[in-house]
């Protein structure tokens, strides 16, 4: 499974990160979960492995990244200011 480093180092799954887009976007989108088995359309090779690890940023000074569903907010009030969901309502 793919899966992204949080700042309390535990991992989320892309289907988790996606399921938070939606949710925070307002969309009841129904996501399904994958295996990286069954995602074998692609034709590029994909590490079994993908996780994020920031501790090295930590550890050279830099101020930690804020929680992931906080960074998912603060682009989403991007995009809702540029009216990206607007363009997609309107279809």
């Amino acid at each position: 499974m793919i899966s992204i480093q949080t700042k309390l180092r535990c991992y989320i799954s892309w289907y988790d990160f996606t399921k938070e887009i939606y949710r925070q976007a307002g969309y009841d989108t129904k996501v399904t979960p994958v295996t990286t088995a069954e995602y074998s359309l692609s034709k590029a090779v994909r590490p079994f492995n993908s996780r994020l690890d920031k501790s090295k940023l930590v550890k050279n000074g830099f101020k930690p990244l804020p929680v992931w569903p906080d960074a998912v907010s603060r682009y989403l009030e991007i995009l809702k200011k540029q009216g990206f969901f607007d363009e997609l309502d309107n279809k």
